[in-house]
């Protein structure tokens, strides 16, 4: 029987245990795996038998995983060609690490292989080229693709129009946004928050965060908060967990931003 130490207690496991098969490996043909019939759990002079009935069950994220295909691995080469010489706000960072973010963060919450790839271009539309650049992605990864780069883009204008208006007319469109467009904007506005968190944690950036925004520090907050709020309003059910995941991340960062 195995041990283990766990706070300075040997803690033993054993099981007795019968072939099932697997439904993670469908791939896999005859393969098999022990189930346990009941568990004998022992820590110092204590043990237990726990029958599986007994434990929690665990609940996988996504149970069909997305399958992503070439097309997948040419948008990720395509985004890197665009944002080659962009950089995260405030840092050396490549700005390729947000887009991967954002496409890994629309897989973890179940998303399509479509969504994924738009979740990678998200940003093309305004910061690589506008109109033109959107044609090209429609072209060349399909309308759904292109819908949801256009419905996650405050502009495609170059200048771009004030701050504000910007952000109350995309605030705006995402009341009757598609599932996938709130799907990939909230896994953008996740990516951004923490970010933005993280540098204000920093003690060589802390406040001086919001100076890398063409908003007040104010204004920067309330578009979070009004992005989280309508997440929370507006997310389809199974993504309601990415929604409480942005509107934690802003919470916090309310607070946090109100420290001297």
């Amino acid at each position: 029987m195995p041990s283990i130490p766990m706070d300075g207690l040997p803690v033993a496991f054993s099981a007795k245990t019968s072939p099932v098969k697997s439904p993670f490996l469908t791939p896999f043909s005859g393969f098999s795996a022990p189930a346990a019939d009941s568990f004998n759990i022992g820590m110092g002079a204590r043990s237990f038998q726990i029958s599986p009935e007994k434990l929690p069950a665990v609940q996988f994220g996504n149970q069909t995983p997305t399958q992503l295909t070439s097309r997948f691995e040419d948008a990720l080469v395509y985004t890197a060609q665009l944002h080659s010489s962009q950089r995260r706000k405030g840092s050396n960072v490549p700005y390729l690490s947000h887009l991967m973010a954002v496409a890994a963060t629309v897989l973890e919450f179940g998303g399509t292989e479509d969504e994924a790839i738009a979740g990678l271009l998200h940003d093309a539309v305004e910061d690589q080229g506008g109109a033109p650049t959107l044609a090209a992605i429609e072209k060349r990864f399909g309308k759904t693709v292109a819908d949801i780069v256009a419905g996650c883009s405050d502009t495609d204008v170059v200048p771009k129009p004030p701050w504000k208006a910007r952000k109350q007319e995309y605030l705006h469109h995402l009341q009757s946004a598609s599932p996938g467009i709130l799907l990939v904007s909230a896994a953008d506005k996740l990516h951004n928050a923490r970010a933005i968190l993280a540098d204000l944690r920093n003690p060589a950036v802390g406040d001086t965060v919001w100076s890398y925004f063409k908003a007040t520090k104010a204004d920067t907050l309330w578009y979070y908060r009004s992005l989280a709020d309508t997440y929370l309003q507006k997310m389809p059910a199974d993504k309601l967990p990415l929604a409480r995941e942005v509107d934690a991340v802003v919470k916090t960062l309310e607070i946090e931003s109100q420290k001297p």
